[in-house]
């Protein structure tokens, strides 16, 4: 069956879903087409280059599609740009380990073990498929031996792993899970939490609240900044300057909900 096949019939699918009015059922359609087209559209870029383009991890080969989509914003590197003058800072900084927690295909774990390079870089995801795709992109950019991958990581685990690591240097921790973020950073289970520096994806629109929860547990830790998202500038790259303005669009689009922001804490030094 061809891709084309397999959307027609999942469109057929999402067009006669019972218990949806027709307004709903377009929208569901719009969206499931967008999201193939926005697939096809990374494929493209894909066989023309696998290279990052752009920002901090500019030079970084994905080999393999991203497992939670938006391959094309970081081919091109705007994926989540709000966060690029944080990561440089962090990178300019230095630190002894890295502990990337959602790694998805690596995109931040190789990125971050390139960026660092006297840095081990610990990742995890609860996905065998997210794993395998790290382990690829690790070994396409030669930093096999220093990303170690993981699977899902509790907080008696994530505890007993910043106490051995920051025992010995500076430990960042980006974190991207859905909204677990909510249970798993706890300085209460997890107090070496207050010995390192975060980076977190927020996700109050799976776990209410989260976000007030978790600034809430590093304020007396942690220099703190709420970052929101920004726009796209679909100019600023010629690549798919040809393209019509829906594709282009679609090449920027990062599936995201517009409450979905980051907290950056930085532990307060004495």
């Amino acid at each position: 069956m061809s891709i084309a096949d397999d959307v027609l019939g999942t469109a057929f699918y999402y067009a006669n879903r019972p218990g949806r009015e027709p307004e709903q059922r377009l929208g569901d359609l719009l969206g499931l087409t967008a999201r193939y087209r926005a697939d096809a559209l990374a494929a493209r870029l894909l066989r023309a280059n696998p290279r990052v383009r752009s920002g901090p991890f500019a030079g970084m080969v994905l080999p393999v599609g991203g497992t939670e989509g938006c391959l094309a914003p970081k081919l091109l590197g705007c994926y989540e740009s709000e966060l690029h003058e944080p990561i440089a800072a962090r990178v300019c900084a230095g630190y002894h380990a890295v502990i990337n927690i959602g790694c998805a295909e690596g995109f931040y774990a190789v990125g971050l073990a390139r960026a660092l390079p006297g840095a081990t870089v610990h990742a995890f995801d609860s996905d065998e498929r997210a794993q395998r795709a790290c382990r690829e992109t690790a070994s396409a950019n030669g930093v096999a031996d220093r990303v170690e991958i993981g699977g899902t990581l509790d907080p008696d685990g994530l505890e007993r792993l910043c106490a051995a690591l920051a025992a010995k240097g500076d430990v960042l921790v980006v974190c991207d899970i859905e909204g677990a973020e909510a249970e798993l950073l706890d300085p209460t289970r997890a107090p070496s939490l207050a010995r390192t520096d975060l980076l977190v994806e927020l996700h109050p629109m799976f776990v209410a609240g989260c976000d007030a929860l978790i600034t809430q547990r590093f304020t007396a830790t942690h220099e703190m900044a709420r970052i929101g998202q920004r726009g796209r500038d679909d100019g600023a790259f010629p690549e798919i300057g040809g393209w019509s303005q829906l594709d282009r669009f679609l090449a920027l689009w990062e599936f995201r909900p517009p409450e979905n922001d980051w907290l950056s804490a930085v532990r307060k030094r004495a």
